[in-house]
């Protein structure tokens, strides 16, 4: 009776076979436009190139987002999550959750072939100039690593104590990592390289069959709504940020838009301004008060309630109802609804 529970489970978490794109990477098309618009103006050939890598870079990741939503493996991906843990910070492409794993997928989009030594070592070979160029690269393998030992730390900080007792065994069976070239023209040359780089590092054409043969050494272990709450857990933990690490602060585009406001609108915000910041130490004092009481009282690393990025935009923002809130990034729909009053109600009563 048992094995055919058991085979009713199993066949249950196979049958799922959609690819959900849980979340989309819009903010940075939304700052890149933002960048094209401001050069539309004020041309800037160094910018201008820096813009035509990042859209080099961007394709990349639409070829494997494409790969992804058409595996035939059911999954839940997430592009461009942002996770902050301990003073450490991690930006990861993708994150794929599946019935058997949770994959961190890095995307290369180098110029050139790649040869990697024995050692590990990745060295990419280009021209410039009508010159052969031969230099070091940093190793994604060790990036994809740096951001797996973070989310294990969060993970081990949070466990329970049996889970903790085979915590090396337990993580490792349900997490991995992926390194993609997206260039479809560059040429891998992995023929010294260690077996780990050789099993991990795959051109975007390549990535389902590398999905598969990591998830055949795995057996399913959760339904959709498993996967869809390991989903909802990222996001909670994800700070939204842009990619184009490009900032406009401080040029004419922003002189300009200044220029536009009226005086009173100038006046008014003045005033509030001033206002919110003679008390802006006490609401950060009060913010982070509640923070550590509801992750006391919901058993949670207080970071989870809203990490010290967050609550800066919030006292950057100071929103004065919830519809201003969800303009703060990393609050998502589920924070709103479960501190969003709160969080209102203790900034509007300095108001007062």
């Amino acid at each position: 009776m048992f094995d055919i529970i058991d085979k009713i489970i199993d066949d249950t978490m196979y049958r799922f076979k959609k690819q959900v794109l849980y979340k989309e990477d819009t903010t940075t098309q939304k700052e890149l436009d933002k960048v094209k618009e401001y050069l539309k103006l004020h041309p800037n050939k160094d910018l201008e190139n820096k813009v035509k890598l990042f859209e080099y870079g961007l394709e990349g990741e639409k070829q494997v987002l494409y790969e992804l939503e058409h595996s035939g493996i059911g999954m839940y991906i997430l592009h461009n999550i942002n996770l902050e843990y301990n003073g450490k910070s991690a930006q990861i492409d993708f994150v794929v959750i599946t019935a058997r794993c949770t994959y961190f997928i890095e995307c290369k989009n180098y110029l050139g072939n790649i040869t990697i030594n024995s050692k590990g070592d990745f060295v990419r070979e280009y021209i410039k100039n009508n010159k052969k160029v031969v230099e070091g690269v940093y190793n994604p393998i060790t990036q994809s690593k740096r951001h797996i030992e973070i989310i294990k730390e969060d993970n081990y900080d949070n466990a329970n104590f049996l889970y903790k007792l085979n915590f090396e065994k337990n993580f490792n069976s349900f997490h991995d990592y992926i390194v993609v070239m997206a260039n479809p023209k560059t040429i891998i040359n992995d023929k010294y390289a260690p077996r780990e780089v050789k099993e991990r590092l795959v051109k975007a054409d390549q990535i389902i069959e590398c999905l598969k043969r990591l998830e055949s050494k795995r057996e399913p272990f959760r339904f959709e709504k498993d996967i869809k709450a390991t989903a909802d857990a990222y996001l909670e933990m994800n700070i939204e940020r842009s990619l184009l690490k490009i900032d406009l602060e401080g040029n004419t585009q922003s002189s300009e838009n200044s220029c536009r406001k009226s005086s009173k609108q100038n006046h008014n915000d003045t005033n509030e301004q001033n206002n919110f910041s003679v008390n802006k130490e006490s609401i950060r004092a009060s913010l982070k008060k509640y923070r550590l009481q509801k992750a006391k009282e919901l058993n949670y690393k207080p970071y989870f309630i809203y990490s010290d990025s967050t609550l800066e935009e919030i006292l950057t923002l100071m929103p004065k109802d919830l519809n201003e809130l969800k303009k703060v990034p990393g609050f998502a729909s589920k924070k709103i609804e479960m501190y969003g009053k709160d969080i209102i109600n203790i900034i509007n009563s300095y108001k007062q």
